[in-house]
């Protein structure tokens, strides 16, 4: 297979001025990340284009590897529409930022079409998730929507603009992009007067320019990836904790994999999560926050069990057979690939956080992630919500790959000489938004 990888940010797209250091920090990782597990592959060859404008090298070799060096963004666009039409699969990787994301992977799925119309041996794809699925979970007001509907727990949101609906939110409250990637544009504001000044520069008259508003809630950062195959089989990966600083916008500052702070099972709100968009394959990052109780007092949706779920939550759940296609019938993305322990002396052993076994998940129907009510004034830490869902490679992917005995990449596109559970190196790594470990 010859595959084509295009990291946005360091392979010559950015047009818009300074490019943010923290994201070309993050996209670099993520690239060489995947490069590796890509190149580990038998007959495995790949391409990629990297921007000359950088002062840093791609810093990979391999007789595998063709790296095109591009002068910017129109000489990359050239080239990137090239690729997606000669050779046999295309990977994107690139943030939410004005829908960038979207717009690539639809290129690529074009590109796919068209391709295969011509020669008709020719099984050409997008390793993406879809069109639909990105351009839904990139835009966080309509994930909010859609959460919420299916019954899903996640952090009340208002559009910015709606003084009766900004009335309602506590504060302090964090307002950022709707179609933000990362921490971009994040920022905590603590009162009216503030409000009035940051709210200014958005513009409310297109999605991407346009602000939402979030309470803020005390407490644990945490992700968690997901690998999903070409089967359609989910690979749970080890909770992870993110370091965050709300004092530098919230900035992302790495993680440590699996967590520290948190040892119950979030697998059944994962998988409901998970099962409600279609759409979604290849990698995928959850970010989930555990309130630690103080400072706010919504109601939050209670999770239910997909067998005790209200009609309207079962309805979001897609059928197998179709991505746009949904059907009041629950279904589960797979078995569980964590949780079992084949090799004691050199795997880790992250069964309490994902483990269909655990006591948490022996809970109640009603309550199966061990809340003491279905509904709670107040957030404890048994009650962990949904912040966002990444269509694409995450950071934590450069912790993953450190840890697991098995090639990620491989398990991805489907390869079947791979054992059923995936196994995992003794201790934890620790890394930094750049993908260096500590």
């Amino acid at each position: 297979m010859r595959l084509f990888v295009s990291e946005f940010l360091c392979g010559g797209g950015w047009s818009g001025g300074e490019r943010p250091a923290s994201l070309v920090r993050e996209g670099a990782a993520m690239l060489r990340a995947v490069l590796r597990d890509l190149l580990r592959i038998p007959q495995m060859r790949v391409v990629t284009t990297w921007d000359r404008r950088l002062t840093e090298e791609l810093g990979i070799e391999s007789p595998s590897l063709q790296v095109l060096s591009v002068s910017g963004p129109d000489e990359e666009r050239e080239v990137f529409t090239r690729l997606c039409h000669e050779t046999d699969a295309s990977y994107v990787i690139a943030p939410e930022l004005d829908d960038e994301l979207s717009r690539r992977v639809g290129v690529a799925f074009r590109s796919a079409k068209e391709r295969s119309a011509e020669d008709q041996q020719t099984t050409l794809r997008s390793l993406n998730c879809s069109v639909e699925a990105i351009d839904l979970c990139g835009d966080k007001w309509a994930l909010y929507e859609h959460l919420t509907r299916c019954g899903i727990p996640t952090l009340p949101t208002q559009r910015v603009g709606n003084k009766s609906d900004e009335a309602a939110l506590p504060w302090p409250r964090v307002l950022k992009l709707r179609m933000g990637a990362g921490s971009q544009a994040m920022q905590l504001v603590t009162s009216r007067a503030e409000w009035e000044q940051a709210v200014r520069p958005y513009d409310s008259t297109h999605r991407c320019t346009e602000a939402i508003a979030q309470p803020w809630v005390r407490g644990m950062a945490l992700s968690v990836g997901a690998v999903i195959d070409r089967s359609g089989t989910v690979h749970l990966l080890p909770l992870a904790d993110q370091y965050i600083d709300p004092d530098q916008g919230f900035a992302y500052l790495g993680g440590r994999i699996p967590s520290a702070q948190w040892g119950q099972s979030v697998e059944l709100l994962i998988r409901q999560t998970l099962s409600i968009i279609p759409g979604l394959r290849g990698y995928v990052g959850i970010d989930l926050l555990i309130p630690d109780g103080r400072g706010i007092g919504f109601q939050p949706v209670s999770l239910r069990d997909e067998l005790d779920m209200p009609e309207a939550t079962r309805a979001c759940i897609p059928n197998v057979a179709g991505e746009k296609e949904f059907t009041t019938e629950a279904r589960r993305h797979g078995e569980c690939q964590i949780g079992s322990d084949p090799h004691p002396d050199e795997t880790c052993r992250p069964a309490a956080v994902l483990n269909s076994s655990s006591p948490c998940l022996r809970a109640s129907v009603v309550n199966p992630l061990g809340f003491e009510s279905p509904t709670m004034g107040t957030h404890t830490l048994s009650t962990p919500l949904i912040v966002e869902i990444n269509p694409r490679l995450t950071t934590s992917y450069v912790g993953y790959q450190k840890l697991c005995l098995n090639n990620l990449a491989a398990l991805w596109l489907g390869d079947e000489s791979l054992p059923q559970t995936l196994s995992w190196r003794s201790g934890h790594v620790e890394f930094n938004a750049a993908g260096e470990f500590q």
